[in-house]
């Protein structure tokens, strides 16, 4: 009973850890799609690529703007990792039994 409690508890830190990583690798390039998005209501075109939008965001402002809106992006994809994750080894442990 304790090492199924403690292996659940390993799934969702590592499926937490996980998401929040990922959001960690992601989070510039939202910042710079939500950029690009924005700007075709506008009919101005301040970005052209990508690229362009991560390296004139990080030149003109601090590169924290990169990561705007992180923290609400990392708690979510974290909850979602841990729950993936967990839900993953319980259906695979099923799985082997049967």
């Amino acid at each position: 009973q304790d090492s199924k409690v403690k292996a659940t508890v390993h799934s969702l830190v590592t499926g937490f850890v996980g998401g929040v990583m990922a959001t960690m690798c992601n989070a510039p390039f939202d910042v710079a799609k939500s950029r690009i998005q924005a700007q075709n209501s506008k009919n101005i075109m301040e970005y052209t690529s990508t690229i362009q939008a991560l390296m004139k965001i990080g030149r003109t402002e601090e590169l924290a703007a990169l990561y705007k809106g992180f923290q609400p992006k990392a708690l979510r994809m974290g909850i979602g990792g841990a729950v993936a994750v967990t839900a993953f080894e319980a259906v695979h442990e099923i799985a082997n039994s049967l």
